[in-house]
């Protein structure tokens, strides 16, 4: 079992053992904030809500009787928290979440209140949360506004032509849904869950309420600092003669958590840590520069300090938090907690004591036993980040021919 799997146990045991049975499971999932834990559970809300007793006082009777021999179980607001121990050896093992069996419709909806930019950037968002929902949920669909998007082979992450084509629509302003749509598709496509990507500029809510109520919809709105342009003109890339890897670049660039007046879209393909593609590269090359020393595994000093620590939590995590952005839409706090991640790797890994040290074997062994954690854990990212041979290949060929259908 997880330890995702096993927090929520422990709280669904704790609360029955209060509250007798109880149709509500909990949930948890990974923290973006350390400083609150390491992961949490909004269990007490839904507790609250049922039983109609504040979160809090429902979080401080199950924190009563919640013990463990590897952290700690805090509350934050009514928030039901856990932060690992630095002598948790479970540090070292990346979280593997469950597979993600929902039926899965991720929906674009834009229109030309928006200028491009901002079109561009949600539009990259939806085609992220796509392409990575392909890659690991067992049945998805997508639409560009009433476009549907032809499916996606199975066994590659990002598609080219599939980004450019959806790109094109949505600079052609052709991608507006309407409520006649979404409910065919609430219907037609027996969907667990429905994505909307949109902004709160041109979204009315009230249209959607009656669907909501039968199939989950849940509709992502970047923050508006995030799509907010001090001046309307902005240098934009022809994409049609972007590469397929600076195509790639661009989508990462657009969908990164950076506010939209503070993006340089030169910034996209250059050798920095702006550039998500380029970063995670070189730092796997880094580390996997430490991989020989791996033979000399020392025994001392096994428990990492707080820096380490919140390295080793950032590792642990990352299949979770991608399970999130498929699961919930959390595509930016994915790409978030990616960069952390390689900024905290390279923060602690590169100092000219510890590499002395690596290269005269003589570091400890928390700090070889991270190199191989990060090592895992870089490298279930790295096919979202590089193409194939295959799509390289084939993109020039299908550019002019791919239509949605």
């Amino acid at each position: 079992m997880s330890f995702l799997a096993n927090f929520s146990a422990k709280l669904k045991e704790r609360a029955e053992a209060i509250y007798g049975h109880l149709p509500i499971s909990p949930f948890a999932y990974p923290l973006s904030d350390l400083n609150y834990g390491d992961i949490g559970s909004d269990y007490a809300y839904k507790l609250a809500q049922y039983l109609h007793i504040p979160p809090e006082t429902i979080a401080e009777k199950l924190l009563d009787g919640l013990k463990s021999h590897c952290g700690n179980f805090l509350q934050h607001k009514g928030y039901i928290n856990f932060k690992h121990s630095p002598s948790d050896g479970g540090l070292y093992i990346c979280e593997d979440p469950p597979p993600i069996s929902k039926t899965i419709v991720i929906c674009l909806n834009l229109d030309s209140a928006l200028t491009r930019l901002q079109r561009m950037r949600i539009a990259s968002l939806f085609s992220l949360h796509l392409f990575l929902a392909n890659s690991f949920a067992d049945n998805v669909s997508a639409y560009c506004g009433k476009m549907p998007i032809a499916p996606l082979p199975k066994g590659h992450f990002f598609d080219p032509n599939i980004y450019y084509e959806i790109i094109s629509t949505s600079d052609n302003r052709q991608s507006t849904i309407d409520k006649e749509l979404i409910e065919s598709l609430a219907k037609s496509c027996k969907a667990d869950i429905i994505f909307i990507w949109s902004s709160k500029a041109i979204w009315d809510s009230s249209k959607y309420k009656s669907i909501a109520s039968s199939t989950p919809i849940l509709v992502r709105f970047p923050k508006e600092e995030w799509i907010k342009s001090a001046s309307p003109v902005c240098y934009l890339p022809d994409l049609a003669s972007l590469n397929p890897t600076q195509l790639l670049h661009m989508m990462y660039y657009l969908s990164t958590p950076i506010n939209l007046v503070d993006l340089d879209l030169g910034m996209a393909y250059a050798g920095s840590r702006d550039n998500l593609p380029w970063y995670l590269a070189v730092t796997l090359e880094r580390v996997k520069s430490f991989q020989c020393k791996l033979a000399s595994v020392y025994t001392d000093k096994l428990e990492p300090d707080e820096d380490l620590r919140d390295l080793l939590v950032r590792l642990k995590y990352i299949k979770a938090q991608m399970s999130l952005a498929i699961d919930r839409g959390h595509i930016i706090q994915f790409l978030s907690r990616i960069r952390e991640s390689l900024d905290a790797f390279n923060s602690f890994f590169n100092t000219p004591d510890l590499r002395a040290r690596l290269a005269n074997k003589a570091a400890d062994g928390k700090e070889l036993r991270a190199i191989k954690t990060a090592i895992d854990s870089f490298s279930i990212l790295k096919p979202l980040f590089a193409l194939d041979d295959r799509e390289l290949r084939e993109h020039n060929i299908n550019r002019l021919n791919y239509r949605s259908t």
